[in-house]
């Protein structure tokens, strides 16, 4: 997945709930993992999980949210 991809998906995110676009995170992390690109696909989830050696944020999230 290139670059534009990823920031015309992101823009698009604007008007989702948290919980959708932490849904919308977790697919794009998985489509750039399966892809290879770790560091992007941890990149996605910044919003969501900061660093990583801490646990996601999932507060304001529903069951499925927070599962994802």
């Amino acid at each position: 997945m290139n670059l534009a991809a990823q920031l015309a998906r992101g823009n698009a995110r604007s008007g989702l709930t948290r919980t959708e676009r932490a849904l919308d995170c977790c697919h794009l992390a998985k489509e750039l993992e399966k892809a290879g690109e770790y560091e992007a696909a941890f990149d996605a989830l910044n919003e969501f999980w900061q660093e990583r050696a801490s646990i996601p944020l999932t507060d304001g999230l529903d069951p499925q949210g927070s599962a994802a």
